[in-house]
């Protein structure tokens, strides 16, 4: 979708950029699905990015249908594609419409995922989880970048961080200042549960376990969180001897 589509902080449009980070990762479009090795879902805008969501005028706009994207990225993953998706339709954080939309996807089959910082940013990590998708065999260390990613990008983000900034008074951008400890207050009372929501609803038939630990600032300012987090394949008991039966 909308290769021509503008970007943000970026020197060229979302189509060039796709295939600047396809080369830069030793990848080359594929002529035909069945050919390919991933599937790079790209999120563009309708027109080009903006700062702040919703934005009907260049983001949202009829050049473009969500729910056909989700229902196309859904229909490659139940075919058993490798789907890596770029969220690039507005610059640090997740679109929170089409973050919506996703929640009746198996999000815990996704190869990859990323929808933070710049629209480079956002690309190179989901081509990245994509080339290396048929290289994976630590399930667990995989689940964990890719819930990681969803943590960050889209409950964060996209909907924690306006929530917690709104929730303070007046906070500078640059430093919170005496505000930083209500501000991680603040953030781990909202992210957590939504954490361990998304883990229950997406990733508990996955066998794995999830390990979180206390969401924090980076520096004393919202733009970067920290989400501490380990997933682990839980041990397996070790099949009784015949001497034991």
């Amino acid at each position: 979708m909308g290769a021509a589509t503008g970007m943000i902080y970026e020197d060229r449009p979302a189509g060039e950029l796709v295939r600047a980070h396809l080369r830069a990762a030793g990848c080359v479009p594929a002529d035909s699905l069945h050919e390919a090795d991933f599937v790079l879902a790209v999120n563009t805008p309708g027109q080009r990015q903006a700062n702040v969501q919703p934005d009907p005028a260049t983001v949202d706009t009829p050049d473009r249908h969500l729910p056909a994207f989700v229902d196309e990225l859904i229909s490659d993953m139940h075919k058993g594609r490798p789907v890596s998706l770029a969220d690039v339709a507005y610059p640090n954080g997740a679109e929170r419409r089409l973050w919506t939309l996703l929640q009746r996807a198996p999000l815990s089959q996704l190869a990859g995922y990323s929808a933070w910082n710049t629209a480079g940013n956002t690309l190179g990590s989901a081509v990245a989880f994509g080339a290396l998708a048929s290289l994976v065999q630590d399930r667990a260390t995989q689940a964990e970048m890719l819930f990681t990613r969803m943590l960050d990008d889209a409950l964060y983000q996209a909907w924690t961080r306006p929530e917690v900034r709104a929730a303070l008074e007046s906070p500078s951008p640059f430093d919170l200042g005496e505000q930083r400890a209500e501000a991680e207050t603040i953030l781990q009372r909202i992210v957590t549960p939504r954490a361990h929501s998304l883990w229950n609803t997406h990733f508990a038939g996955t066998g794995l376990s999830l390990n979180l630990g206390p969401a924090h600032l980076a520096w004393p300012r919202l733009f970067t969180g920290v989400f501490p987090l380990r997933v682990e394949q839980p041990h397996q008991q070790p099949a009784p001897s015949a001497g034991d039966q």
